[in-house]
């Protein structure tokens, strides 16, 4: 392994770049695997049980524009920004209702099932594109059909 991958991480943890973090690159480990270890380029956050503030709501506001600014203001470096782990941790987080913070994990749920639904979508219609230059379009026909999407 790298000499820099030391942070465990799990299913369920938000991991956020310490590096740039004007580019908002902030993400919820939505896989499961036995031994995930990330680089130390990364804060690893986990949701507790009883957390003012869900990973869902944590991770909209990470990514926003006034959070990334935010960042930025304890970077160091100028053509490199790096920010450390203690500035993420301490940054101030506002209260957010309950109701807010839930529509916002229902809509990322939501938006996480229609990409997923999407790429699968457009796998299709690659294939039946396929079929049709190559074969027929009577087997590409077959094809729309037999995935339901007559």
């Amino acid at each position: 392994m790298p000499a820099n991958a030391k942070i465990k991480a799990q299913k369920g943890d938000i991991i956020v770049s310490k590096v740039r973090p004007y580019r908002g690159a902030v993400s919820i480990i939505d896989f499961d695997v036995d031994m995930l270890i990330v680089s130390s380029a990364f804060t690893v956050l986990t949701e507790k049980f009883n957390s003012l503030i869900n990973k869902e709501t944590l991770k909209v506001l990470l990514r926003s524009y006034v959070f990334k600014e935010l960042l930025l203001k304890y970077n160091t470096g100028a053509s490199y920004p790096v920010i450390k782990d203690k500035d993420v941790l301490n940054i101030d987080i506002p209260i957010i209702s309950k109701q807010i913070q839930y529509d916002i994990k229902q809509f990322l749920h939501k938006n996480y099932t229609f990409r997923v639904e999407s790429e699968r979508l457009l796998h299709i219609a690659k294939q039946i594109v396929e079929r049709a230059v190559e074969t027929s379009e009577e087997e590409a026909l077959s094809l729309i059909e037999q995935n339901g999407l007559t």
